[in-house]
């Protein structure tokens, strides 16, 4: 099937719906009534099998070549399904980080205007040069 017999619509949900590894076990399930469930490797060592009747390794060979279309879409669903699950984990954990950071950033804000507030008037410095007694005062 060429990409242009395919709606662009379905193209364009297909290529960001995360309900690619839905459609990925639709084909899995379509993929293992082809040759009673034979893999792609399996039916295609069958079709190459010395001895066989010409049409019957025709048929497997057709078999074969469905089989690893079919299983090379779904890994490429999967695969898109799974850097989609990666990239919107990486998205909320970005805007998790920006809240933080604007958060620590108000915080320091309001740490720097609260130190101009308090002011150190005295501190008594013993001759071992420990704090004898610490006054602050607010303006």
């Amino acid at each position: 099937m060429r990409s242009g017999s395919v709606p662009r619509r379905t193209r364009r949900s297909l290529a960001r719906d995360p309900r690619r590894r839905g459609f990925s076990r639709c084909i899995g399930g379509h993929l293992e009534d082809i040759n009673e469930g034979a893999t792609y490797s399996e039916t295609s060592s069958q079709a190459r099998e010395e001895g066989l009747d010409p049409d019957t390794a025709a048929e497997l060979q057709g078999k074969a070549d469905t089989l690893f279309k079919g299983e090379t879409l779904r890994a490429i669903l999967l695969n898109a399904y799974g850097w989609w699950t990666v990239a919107t984990i990486a998205l909320w954990a970005g805007l998790a980080m920006v809240a933080a950071g604007l958060l620590l950033g108000i915080f320091s804000i309001l740490g720097f205007r609260h130190a101009r507030k308090v002011v150190m008037t005295t501190a008594d410095l013993s001759a071992d040069g420990s704090k004898k007694s610490l006054v602050t005062t607010s303006v």
